[in-house]
């Protein structure tokens, strides 16, 4: 069985989660092949040559990011494939799965489960001193276990069983979770989280520090961020999805959100070894 580990991550969490999906897996072994991209590095036609998908993204206004949205609708037939979504997320995922699931749904491809692993949120991070308690504790957090996978995992021998018998997931399927506050209350979140989204697209600028080293524009997974070679200076577009990768991954902490950056932390993964994947060209 082919098993693909296709992740969205701004700034390093969710890549940390799927990097312990790989090795989690990697140790039960059961005659299986495990890749792992990220969506930047991944050719979508490809995606047919995998039984399972662990699809991975962090959680922006109880939602998958744009983006991650617009990703799925370039995916072919996914018949007889089976898909697990996990997700990092600051406080709550909503109804995230069963959204995103809404979009991979007409696929025909069957959700085999979903589950979110509570990380510390980097919007907040990079507004945050390294004295404050929120940074601390991020920094101090054991990172070694997520128990949200762990459940799920005691029962992955038996979900390859069932595929290696049937050559399909189909008797397997579960819906995605659905909560009622999200669904009474979410449209309200959502739309509150636009409009400051809206606010910090207009806000990114850079300092004096800045090298012109261009990682940010590599790095970019919109590419939001240019090089103004008659002002001789990086630019912000408006097609930014806010992951704040730009922001944490600087080298020399150059770029900033108006006034509220300056001076304060930058995460870059749980270890602090995030290492974006570049897109191929």
């Amino acid at each position: 069985m082919n098993v693909l580990i296709l992740f969205f991550s701004g700034t390093g969490n969710t890549e940390y989660v799927s990097r312990y999906i790989h090795e989690k897996l990697q140790i039960s072994s059961n005659n299986i092949s495990i890749d792992r991209y990220s969506l930047e590095s991944f050719n979508p036609t490809n995606i047919v040559n995998y039984d399972l998908i662990y699809f991975g993204f962090p959680i922006y206004a109880l939602d998958a990011p744009s983006n991650v949205r617009a990703f799925v609708n370039e995916l072919p037939d996914l018949s007889k494939k089976g898909i697990i979504f996990f997700c990092t997320m600051g406080i709550v995922a909503g109804n995230a799965f069963e959204r995103l699931y809404s979009l991979f749904k007409p696929l025909n491809i069957t959700h085999l489960g979903s589950f979110a692993v509570k990380m510390p949120g980097t919007d907040g991070l990079a507004m945050l001193t390294e004295k404050s308690g929120y940074v601390r504790n991020a920094l101090k957090r054991d990172y070694s276990h997520f128990s949200e996978f762990d459940v799920h995992f005691d029962n992955f021998s038996s979900l390859i069983q069932t595929f290696q018998s049937k050559n399909s997931f189909t008797s397997l399927a579960v819906p995605p979770p659905k909560y009622l506050l999200d669904t009474l209350l979410g449209w309200s979140f959502r739309g509150l989280y636009h409009v400051m989204e809206n606010f910090i697209k207009k806000r990114f600028w850079v300092d004096d520090n800045c090298t012109h080293c261009n990682s940010c524009i590599s790095q970019c997974p919109m590419n939001n961020i240019k090089m103004d070679e008659e002002k001789n200076r990086i630019t912000f577009g408006t097609d930014c999805v806010v992951c704040l990768r730009c922001i944490h991954q600087c080298p020399v902490v150059a770029i900033q959100i108006s006034r509220f950056t300056q001076g304060k932390f930058r995460w870059r993964g749980p270890k602090g070894d995030f290492q974006p994947i570049i897109p191929k060209k």
